[in-house]
């Protein structure tokens, strides 16, 4: 039986569906999530303009000791050396006082940077289709909806050489949850309009890179496992980097050069 447009993440016209909201926020995240609002509101006052939840937590889907608490904090201005470390202290701090969460990411820009037409395919799509607003104006209702785009898979993970390069430099087994699912959504999000998909399930996204890079299935799978937060070993780590992870960067190069996207 051939599957429904939201079934593989699109609406009935195409456009990608956001799965993130405040109402599916589940009942044991919700005091973390308030403190990280309370942190952020506090230590930066007037310095932010609007918060945004994305990731498991944002769709519902969060198991409670295990996922991470993701969220892009967009600044009314530049972001200073003092913010970048108020933000690195609220990151160590709430996971230390909240035992429901294993990690706290924070991802910061100026609204300067994300109301900028150039990032139609970065901040607007984020935003739009990876985000929910928890607080603040909800910057997303500025911007159009998307469909798959080969751009937007250049514009999220054009860096994946960068997280290659910092993994290697400290292989630590806390890293290697970031770039397994680095390496699965890069390869899934190259081919994702192809498929006419837009996946946020990392089965669906490693079910569908194997069916393009069926030479890399091993590969695949581990970085499944990887971002899944399973026991993998330090080398085996390295080698899915030095194998899989540098012929995507390659691949990225080659589709840069054959459209002309810098």
């Amino acid at each position: 039986m051939q599957l429904h447009f939201d079934d593989r993440g699109l609406d009935k016209l195409g456009y990608i569906i956001n799965d993130c909201s405040i109402e599916h926020l589940q009942p044991e995240f919700k005091g973390v999530v308030d403190a990280v609002i309370q942190s952020l509101t506090e230590q930066l006052p007037n310095k932010i303009h609007s918060i945004y939840l994305y990731g498991s937590i944002a769709r519902g889907t969060a198991v409670a000791g295990r996922s991470d608490l993701d969220v892009s904090v967009v600044f009314n201005h530049d972001i200073s050396a003092d913010d970048e470390k108020t933000l690195g202290h609220i990151s160590l701090l709430i996971p230390s006082e909240h035992n429901t969460i294993s990690k706290l990411d924070i991802d910061p820009g100026s609204l300067q940077e994300v109301l900028n037409e150039k990032e139609k395919f970065r901040w607007h799509f984020w935003l739009k289709h990876c985000c929910c607003c928890v607080w603040g104006e909800d910057l997303s209702q500025r911007f159009e909806q998307l469909k798959p785009d080969l751009r937007i898979a250049l514009a999220l993970n054009g860096d994946l050489a960068d997280a290659i390069k910092q993994f290697e430099a400290q292989p630590v087994q806390s890293q290697g949850k970031v770039i397994g699912k680095k390496i699965l959504r890069t390869a899934y999000s190259l081919v994702a309009h192809v498929d006419g998909s837009w996946y946020s399930n990392l089965e669906k996204c490693a079910q569908v890179a194997a069916r393009f890079y069926p030479q890399f299935a091993d590969s695949i799978q581990m970085a499944l496992n990887l971002a899944l937060g399973e026991q993998v070993s330090q080398q085996k780590a390295l080698v899915l980097c030095s194998s899989f992870g540098k012929e995507l960067v390659t691949e990225i190069q080659r589709v840069k050069i054959s459209s002309q996207i810098s």
